[in-house]
């Protein structure tokens, strides 16, 4: 089994409320499935926020 490797950025995601929340919703944690999700809320929440300035 091998070992990812995940940066300080990374991690710091993972401790954030929306990746515990994330981490604690699955019964079958997958790392990489979560990180891409809570990239994705944070990303959409950026566009968001954007598009709420025009």
């Amino acid at each position: 089994m091998r070992t990812p490797k995940y940066t300080q950025e990374d991690m710091a995601l993972f401790n954030s409320k929306t990746g515990l929340y994330s981490l604690l919703r699955k019964k079958r944690i997958n790392p990489d499935k979560v990180l891409e999700e809570i990239q994705y809320a944070t990303e959409l929440k950026k566009k968001q926020e954007e598009l709420i300035k025009l």
